[in-house]
């Protein structure tokens, strides 16, 4: 069976190429549970890539390119307590003296996309405290006919915060390099989530850190592990 992912032109991360999250997302889709993506190459943007399975997992290819290698896993993390709602709400408003790279159109945080266009995940440090954190209302727009928001969308908002929690204020520039999640299906477009980071540890030039999706009653219909890449620049 010949099977393929594209990635809209919609869903970016840096400019000119696919957000991480979203096409990590989007390539965990062919399998079930907890799926580890590894990102070999920036993935394009609407261009049709070739998904190959093998015998644990599958690749995706663009043309003779290795973008991702995709496997299923476990995940087991201590994710930290969500902040209360006040904290949240000040953390959003630090946003944009916290923001300071050039990805002003990124799908999830980009601060030039508007509500319903890109996620909007204004993710700010919580005083006194290694997390990061920001409000997000799945929007209706990324739901299916169902009303449940797809797999790819939740696997963008554990993107971004994790980095958030990384860099903080320091203009750093990193690449997301692998993502481990897994999701619930059943999110509903309009539930009132809070998304929360944390720095998890450094090696080199790999740094980690945890995401995790809290809905309105506390529970945690996502969580993920990311690995990032420090490029060695500086907004």
């Amino acid at each position: 069976m010949n099977e393929t992912v594209t990635i809209p032109a919609q869903f970016n991360g840096p400019p000119g190429s696919g957000n991480g999250g979203y096409a990590a997302g989007a390539f965990a889709e062919f399998l079930e549970g907890a799926v580890e993506v590894t990102l070999r190459s920036p993935p394009p943007l609407g261009q049709q890539m070739q998904v190959v399975r093998e015998e644990n997992g599958l690749v995706v290819r663009g043309g003779e390119t290795l973008v991702g290698e995709v496997r299923p896993c476990t995940l087991s993390l201590d994710v930290p307590d969500c902040p209360d709602a006040r904290a949240v709400r000040t953390a959003v408003r630090r946003f944009v003296e916290f923001k300071k790279d050039d990805f002003q159109r990124c799908f999830v945080c980009g601060a030039e996309r508007a509500v319903g266009d890109g996620l909007c995940l204004r993710t700010g440090p919580i005083d006194g405290s290694e997390i990061v954190a920001t409000e997000w209302i799945p929007h209706e727009n990324f739901a299916g006919t169902n009303g449940l928001i797809p797999q790819r969308i939740l696997w963008s908002a554990l993107d971004c915060p994790g980095v958030w929690s990384i860099i903080r204020d320091t203009g750093v520039i990193m690449h997301l390099g692998r993502l481990t999640a897994v999701v619930d299906n059943d999110v509903v477009a309009g539930t009132p989530c809070t998304v929360i980071g944390w720095p998890m540890g450094r090696d080199g030039r790999e740094v980690y850190a945890g995401t995790a999706i809290y809905d309105a009653n506390v529970s945690i219909p996502g969580q993920a592990k990311s690995v990032w890449i420090d490029i060695g620049k500086q907004v």
